[in-house]
């Protein structure tokens, strides 16, 4: 992996399954950005790549780079996956999701009811 990181974290932040070089060319692309992460459907890795154009500033390329992970979410992904969550606690979470939402629906339909709509 990296000189002087524990095998299995990245040198950014310790979470797993990130890579800051490009493997494709044998990690010897200077301009390149990627980040491995897995679907959670099917087991595959997904590989979010950006590659600097000609004439583009590192800093543009990594605006473009954040905004791939985003749309991919893949940090999204490895934040929900970093620690074991049970069946229970997830079927918690989601029930108290579904309260706020309702609470919040209702919230809504009383205002309107006040306006006259």
């Amino acid at each position: 992996m990296h000189p002087g990181v524990p095998a299995g974290q990245d040198r950014f932040d310790g979470t797993r399954g990130l890579e800051r070089r490009c493997k494709g060319s044998g990690g010897a692309e200077l301009g390149c950005l990627q980040v491995r992460g897995r679907n959670s459907g099917e087991g595959q890795d997904i590989v979010t790549r950006v590659t600097l154009r000609h004439g583009e500033s590192f800093n543009s390329m990594l605006k473009r780079f954040r905004k791939a992970v985003t749309r991919g979410r893949v940090l999204s992904d490895v934040k929900k996956k970093r620690y074991h969550v049970s069946k229970g606690e997830k079927r918690h979470r989601a029930l108290r999701k579904a309260i706020v939402r309702e609470r919040k629906r209702q919230r809504k339909v009383r205002r309107r009811i006040r306006r006259g709509w």
